[in-house]
């Protein structure tokens, strides 16, 4: 016999299957690949390698890296000027996209800051110009790393 704890954990799962639900957070947003080069393609930052192809991570791939978020914060370091602070990853707003560079699936962030995004930010590709605190960050789902952390305005 099923008790109710039971059941709704059941139900929350179908749904998590099925796509009805997601564990993803609520500033973030898997974009579709038809809006991968333009989120890879920042005029204030450096962007990714071109990339030869797109691919679309799993939810569990999502959470995997979402978990790691604090590592982003360990790269600012290696790259960034004093002025350029991610001090905390989760206050972003982050949109993912699935490319493949030199044969390797990763996972391309493009983090903005925002009280009130564009409404359109969950569909399309947010390309904010001239400085900022946005950055862009490259995340490996093999090998379970962030790299290659790019801040608006710093060459």
């Amino acid at each position: 016999m099923m008790t109710a704890t039971r059941f709704i954990c059941a139900i929350f799962v179908a749904c998590l299957m099925f796509g009805l639900v997601s564990a993803q957070r609520k500033k973030s947003t898997l974009l579709p690949a038809s809006e991968a080069k333009k989120a890879t393609n920042q005029c204030s930052r450096p962007s990714p390698e071109k990339f030869s192809d797109t691919w679309q991570p799993t939810e569990s791939d999502i959470k995997e890296m979402e978990s790691r978020f604090s590592e982003i914060k360990k790269l600012r370091a290696e790259c960034c000027i004093q002025g350029q602070k991610i001090e905390d990853p989760e206050e972003f707003y982050m949109q993912y996209v699935g490319i493949v560079v030199g044969g390797k699936k990763l996972i391309y962030i493009s983090a903005f800051a925002d009280d009130k995004p564009p409404e359109y930010w969950k569909e399309q590709a947010v390309n904010i110009c001239d400085g900022g605190n946005e950055w862009g960050v490259l995340y490996d789902p093999e090998k379970k790393r962030f790299f290659d952390l790019a801040v608006n305005g710093v060459g």
